[in-house]
């Protein structure tokens, strides 16, 4: 799947931004640093965050966006028509060591490789955009991460859930047990 420029994902109805902060040594979930990446995402103020890249707390930063794949938006439309008994929700996000799934087979969990998967540390929205954070801490993994996907129900076992969205990592996440990774993603639900 291509990953869309960002000068044309407006022209979607239903898209993702995921934004991926690779933090320092001692950076904790709820500490300052998060705290403002936060804000800096609803706000998209540079000031937010700034000092805390000059002082090399925040490491690194990179920005993707993509689409909502088939069976994530044919969840939500289960949801919606009552089809589904409850709600759909987000609740796990993978750091994925394989490449894509080939195009048609994006509906399959299964074929991407989790290299490690993380309940969302935080979820709120504003309006039509819903955010979904997720913290992995330093001692949770290490590793080199080409894809990044989370999936609506499902559980601490590996290929379990229906897949929402994924990203290709470019370049590649590298994470050590030394620093904590955090992904924000962005949802954005648009009328025509």
């Amino acid at each position: 799947m291509e990953t869309i420029k960002k000068e044309n994902k407006t022209d979607l109805k239903n898209f993702v931004n995921i934004r991926q902060f690779t933090l320092a040594p001692g950076v904790q979930e709820n500490g300052p640093e998060v705290k403002a990446i936060r804000k800096y995402i609803k706000s998209k103020d540079y000031s937010e965050i700034e000092s805390y890249i000059e002082s090399g707390r925040i490491i690194e930063m990179t920005e993707e966006h993509n689409i909502i794949v088939d069976t994530g938006l044919e969840e939500q439309a289960k949801s919606q028509s009552g089809e589904r008994a409850t709600s759909p929700s987000i609740n796990y996000g993978i750091l994925c060591v394989s490449p894509s799934p080939t195009p048609g087979a994006t509906s399959v969990i299964g074929d991407i490789t989790e290299g490690f998967r993380k309940l969302a540390s935080s979820r709120s929205h504003d309006k039509n955009v819903s955010y979904i954070d997720f913290f992995f801490a330093a001692a949770d993994c290490s590793g080199t991460y080409t894809r990044f996907a989370n999936v609506i129900d499902g559980t601490a076992s590996a290929n379990s859930g229906i897949l929402f969205s994924y990203i290709a990592n470019s370049p590649s996440w590298v994470k050590t047990t030394a620093q904590s990774l955090f992904i924000s993603c962005e949802y954005h639900n648009n009328n025509a």
